[in-house]
Order: C-alpha cells, then structure tokens, then sequence
C-alpha cells in the first residue's frame, strides 16, 4: 500500500468556506475531506453525505459559510499503528 504523502488535497481548515471544501472533496475523489485548527488540530471530518444531509436541512444555503458549520465533529480516529482488533471493538 503507498501512502499519499501530500494531505493537502484531504484538508480544509475549520474556517474555510464550504465552497472550497466541496471542491476538495471533488478533486480528491476520496469524498471525505479533514477539517483542521491552523495549529494543526483535527476538528472534524466531511464527506459527501454530510454535505447532503446540510443542504436538505438548511431553509438557507451560504456556500460561504465556515465548513465548521457541515463537519462532524463526532467522529472516530485511531493512530497509524493501532492493533485492528481494537478499531473493531
């Protein structure tokens, strides 16, 4: 398996428009990008279905807003080396 070195294209920072997320999201062709604190942090994830479910609830939609506002934030993650077993659980 190659690991993409460059993450650039999975990233958006938390405070970017959703505009640009959605274009990430499209050019990646991985449907999922990562929303990031300008430290670094991981904040939240976002993948085509959580751009669905936002444009079926909003009564307004800004393509300008923060993609903080379509992320999920409740979300799991697990580090490169952690056992399978354990992510199954």
């Amino acid at each position: 398996m190659i690991i993409e070195r460059d993450f650039s294209r999975f990233v958006v920072f938390a405070q970017d428009s959703i505009l640009n997320a959605l274009n990430k999201i499209s050019d990646n062709r991985a449907k999922i990008i990562f929303a990031v604190t300008e430290s670094g942090i991981l904040r939240g994830v976002v993948t085509d279905g959580d751009f669905r479910r936002w444009l079926t609830s909003s009564n307004e939609i800004d393509m300008r807003a923060p993609v903080s506002e379509v992320m999920n934030a409740d979300f799991h993650s697990a580090h490169l080396d952690s056992d399978p077993h354990v992510l199954s659980e």
